[in-house]
């Protein structure tokens, strides 16, 4: 039961039509479909049944055929003729005696090729003489002179039973000068009545050539219709006739699939077989489509009726989906919302004691909650400022010093110094500038910490196409402050030097000093300030040394998580601090375009 709770939506716009479509478009699917599948089995038993009945009829009419063309060939031992002293002459004493049993022997072939419409060719072997006789339905038909019938294996296959009539392949009528035409032949050798039935004289063979329009002729008869392949086969399973002209000659194949039915007869006659391949697929596939059709009116059915209820229900329902709507909004904090109200029902009053609950919440917060966030803002603008009191503070330092210790006029161009740096660090801190300019800044740092330090060196090795490359004000700066505070300062001066290069997509900074280092728990503790949300500790001097961690976040958060710094050490030789910024030179806005 709860499981169907579940299932049952629970809008009532959509319980609505979930019934709509119970009662109406799945039943009328689920019917139409039962009735379909059994029109379609009533169909394949139907085309069974009248396809067996037609491969009946058509196999019954090739044996009388095939029978009437069998007695032609029995005909020739009852053939006989009156000579011209009266006597009575049979072929044999034709072939044996007659002086002129070439004429007429050539009378018989002839008057054999008038006893059927389909016979194309007859050919009378006479074995005894030599000889060989023809009568064609082709004008232009002769036997080739050099034919060497006794090679044929035709013959010598029904040479082996002599007392049978032996039918062939299909085959081309070669023996015949121009001969094109594919025949079947039925061969039956001429015997001696004298010396049977002891013995098995072949006087000669009397070959008839029946068109292979027989088929053609016979099949067309009858309407069959294109769900499948007609074959006649002989007893090896030859395609001696197909209804597909290019399977014909190849053995026939077994079925592919279920769905082909093999329909079979035999011709008695020929001890041939006709086979029907019904392909049930294609018989009921207009059923099908219709089946397949009606499916998609069921389907368009149903977002059609669907679409009706869902308006119907929607005007039902809408006032309440609206105020839903409107709590939802004010669940995930947007409390600038209000819900029309229209008439004077249950639901108008409910709709005014919420917009008027809505209203004072929105009144509180703005009074409680918007204070907490500028307070919160407050404390980050002190964050992010607190980078220049820092840097004042060393700076001043070193001018007090130096006045201290030289009394000369040294004063003003430190002075000087420090003016620039001033007007370079006022603005805000995510405002880019180009490198070139960054690294003018630190150079007027190094020019006063060396006058208080002991002499810093600095270098850069940065490609001329990099120096407009635009960075974030104030990056370099506090890294190499850094360097000379805690790296060079203990020792009394030493040397920094700044590279830039392209990588990957990716400008590459790297400040780099030879100053005392760190060791690996120092080194690690400042990596995992890095990657840590809190501050680092106050110092003895009561600040934060937030130099190298700002510029991280900065970066951070102006270009992205996969930009920042990266920090290497070692203690005794000096720390490699490699800034890691968007490539926006040129060329590298054209790359990442291509990406």
């Amino acid at each position: 039961m709860r499981l169907l709770r579940r299932l049952i939506p629970r809008k009532l716009s959509w319980q609505m039509m979930l019934i709509f479509i119970m009662i109406t478009v799945i039943p009328f699917t689920v019917l139409s479909t039962i009735a379909l599948n059994r029109m379609a089995d009533e169909t394949d038993r139907e085309a069974e049944t009248r396809m067996a009945q037609m491969i009946h009829l058509t196999a019954n009419h090739l044996d009388s055929r095939f029978r009437a063309i069998n007695a032609i060939t029995e005909k020739m031992y009852r053939y006989y003729i009156y000579s011209q002293q009266g006597t009575r002459m049979n072929l044999e004493n034709i072939l044996k005696t007659s002086p002129d049993y070439q004429a007429l022997v050539r009378n018989y072939v002839a008057g054999i090729l008038e006893n059927d419409e389909f016979l194309r060719n007859v050919l009378f072997i006479d074995a005894l003489n030599g000889q060989v006789y023809s009568a064609s339905t082709s004008y232009y038909s002769s036997v080739r002179i050099n034919w060497q019938y006794r090679q044929w294996d035709f013959l010598q296959e029904a040479a082996e039973t002599p007392r049978q009539l032996t039918i062939s392949a299909p085959h081309l009528e070669d023996y015949f000068l121009h001969g094109s035409h594919q025949v079947i032949s039925f061969c039956r050798p001429f015997l001696s009545l004298d010396d049977l039935p002891y013995q098995e004289t072949i006087l000669g063979y009397l070959v008839l050539d029946v068109d292979m329009s027989v088929f053609d002729e016979t099949f067309q008869a009858y309407h069959w219709q294109e769900t499948g392949t007609l074959y006649v086969a002989d007893t090896s399973g030859t395609a001696l006739y197909a209804s597909d002209a290019a399977r014909c000659k190849e053995t026939i194949p077994e079925p592919a699939s279920p769905d082909i039915q093999v329909l079979a007869e035999d011709i008695p006659a020929c001890r041939w077989q006709i086979q029907y391949h019904l392909d049930k697929k294609l018989l009921t596939e207009d059923i099908h489509r219709l089946r397949d059709r009606l499916l998609l009116f069921s389907a368009l059915t149903l977002v059609a009726m669907a679409l009706a209820t869902w308006i119907t229900s929607r005007r039902v329902s809408q006032p309440v989906s609206r105020m839903l709507e409107q709590m939802d909004k004010v669940q995930h904090g947007d409390l600038n919302v209000s819900v029309p109200v229209q008439g004077d029902d249950e639901l108008s009053a409910l709709s005014n004691g919420f917009n008027r609950m809505v209203s004072r919440l929105d009144t509180h917060i703005q009074q409680s909650y918007i204070a907490s966030i500028k307070q919160k803002e407050a404390e980050l603008d002190a964050l992010r400022m607190q980078i220049h009191p820092h840097f004042l503070y060393n700076t001043l330092e070193v001018i007090r010093m130096s006045a201290v210790a030289h009394q000369d006029q040294q004063t003003a161009q430190m002075t000087l110094s420090l003016v620039r740096q001033l007007q370079y660090v006022i603005g805000e801190s995510h405002e880019q500038v180009p490198l070139r300019k960054e690294l003018e800044i630190v150079q007027d740092y190094i020019s006063l910490v060396s006058l208080r330090y002991g002499q810093i060196d600095l270098t850069s090795t940065i490609p001329a196409p990099l120096l407009d490359c635009p960075i974030l004000k104030m990056t370099l700066q506090p890294i190499v402050e850094n360097a000379v505070q805690h790296g060079l300062r203990p020792l009394g001066g030493g040397q920094i030097s700044i590279s830039a290069a392209r990588s990957e997509g990716q400008l590459l900074l790297t400040v780099m000093d030879n100053g005392c280092g760190m060791d690996a728990e120092q080194l690690e503790r400042l990596r995992g300030q890095l990657k840590s949300d809190k501050l680092p500790e106050v110092k003895e001097d009561g600040l934060r040394s937030i130099g190298t961690k700002n510029v991280h976040e900065r970066i951070r958060l102006a270009c992205g998580p996969q930009y920042g710094l990266e920090i290497e050490s070692q203690e005794g030789i000096g720390t490699a601090v490699m800034i890691h910024l968007p490539d926006q030179t040129p060329e590298g806005i054209h790359e990442a375009a291509d990406r």
